[in-house]
């Protein structure tokens, strides 16, 4: 029984490493990506929302895509933070674990 548990926990501790580090890739993308955007609006738009557009709206829609991106960090770096709780807390069982094993 705790064979199987403790292999269960090594699988999950890998599984969340993994998504941590993936979390990490796509929040430097992100950040990049809301970096650019900020600074040059223009360069950054892809599907021509910027252009033919009043002034009044072009502020709206540039102000509009900073808080979707910022969003978007702000959910990934929550999802990466709620991983490594996880994690921690897989590790902590994972050694409570092997440490009933080793006195059994």
């Amino acid at each position: 029984m705790i064979d199987e548990k403790a292999k269960s926990l090594e699988k999950e501790i890998g599984k969340l490493e993994g998504q941590i580090e993936t979390h990490g890739e796509t929040i430097k993308e992100h950040e990049k990506k809301l970096d650019d955007y900020k600074k040059d609006p223009d360069s950054q738009d892809h599907q021509g929302r910027l252009k033919g557009v009043t002034p009044e709206i072009r502020e709206k829609k540039i102000k509009g895509r900073i808080e979707v991106l910022e969003k978007q960090l702000k959910n990934q770096r929550q999802q990466q933070a709620n991983d490594k709780q996880k994690l921690e807390t897989a590790k902590k069982e994972l050694e409570k674990l092997n440490k009933d094993r080793a006195k059994q």
